[in-house]
């Protein structure tokens, strides 16, 4: 059995307290410590996001964000990280596991920050319970 840091690709869901829910497709790795880590060039609204609603749900779907029924669902608590030892070791890790994906993304969030505002790199740290 496989664990869901090997997917390709993961359903965040967070729950706010109101109720409402947001749920984005996200590349994975695992880091070394077991945690879950999802890498993006542009960090922009994540903090905002879990810090307001830090419980998350995550299983594997596809690219599209189809749910994969045959996969676990597990909850978790995330974190973002903007800096730091853990925020290089997940863009590395993604580097590796997505190779040219993820050197696409960082070069589109680029360009767009050549005709815009920078956006902050950030990774969200998910600690799975259970």
């Amino acid at each position: 059995m496989s664990s869901i840091g090997d997917e390709d690709w993961i359903l965040v869901t967070s729950y706010a307290p109101d109720g409402g829910q947001d749920a984005t497709v996200e590349r994975v790795v695992e880091l070394s410590d077991r945690r879950l880590a999802c890498w993006t060039p542009d960090g922009t609204g994540l903090a905002d996001r879990f810090a307001a609603a830090p419980v998350v749900s995550v299983r594997p779907c596809s690219r599209g964000g189809k749910p994969r029924l045959d996969g676990a669902l597990l909850e978790g608590r995330a974190a973002v990280v903007t800096a730091g030892p853990e925020l290089v070791a997940a863009r590395e890790a993604t580097r590796v596991k997505y190779g040219l994906g993820a050197q696409v993304s960082g070069a589109l969030d680029r360009a767009r920050e050549f005709f815009g505002a920078a956006t902050p790199e950030a990774v969200v740290l998910i600690n799975i319970v259970g």
